[in-house]
């Protein structure tokens, strides 16, 4: 399911070439039609979701909690002393997906990831191996993951940290 925001001087400026599905004018001159069967589980889906940002404080509440989240671990990152290795600079650093690596990327600590990520498994910290192409360790905050989740995590690394020294 996809939501699109578009802004109203935008509608009707695309190209000849645009696939009808992606025409916001047909949208726009036809609120209530459908070009096509929506699929309905996804807006279930979303509309339990919207629901419960909404009773959690909306928006603003989930914004606020995704910048607790994301400072508590960059923050614990940055002062691991070289020890946990985040390369993207400050400003773009997203609050929702964070990647990192023990050491250095280019060093290669892999052995020290695969015990991360078995210990990290041990303790239900789920689903921390980075993507194919990067590698390292990816930890995803999405709005589900609870501000003890990033505590839990942080503890977790410190006590790893202090246990596997970097060679």
């Amino acid at each position: 399911m996809t939501f699109v925001a578009i802004r109203e001087d935008l509608i009707g400026q695309h190209r000849s070439d645009t696939p009808y599905m992606l025409e916001w004018k047909l949208f726009a001159d036809h609120p209530d039609g459908f070009f096509n069967t929506p699929a309905t589980w996804p807006i279930y889906v979303a509309g339990l979701n919207i629901k419960h940002m909404l009773k959690e404080g909306g928006i603003e509440a989930q914004t606020e909690k995704a910048k607790v989240r994301s400072s508590m671990l960059y923050s614990y990152i940055d002062s691991s002393e070289g020890y946990y290795v985040n390369v993207v600079e400050k400003k773009y650093r997203s609050r929702m997906n964070a990647v990192f690596t023990i050491g250095p990327h280019h060093f290669g600590y892999t052995d020290l990831e695969k015990k991360f990520f078995a210990e990290s498994t041990k303790m239900g910290l789920a689903q921390l191996k980075g993507l194919p192409t990067y590698g390292g360790i990816r930890v995803s905050m999405y709005n589900a993951m609870p501000v003890e989740g990033i505590v839990l995590l942080t503890a977790f690394m410190e006590k790893f940290r202090l246990a596997n020294p970097i060679p």
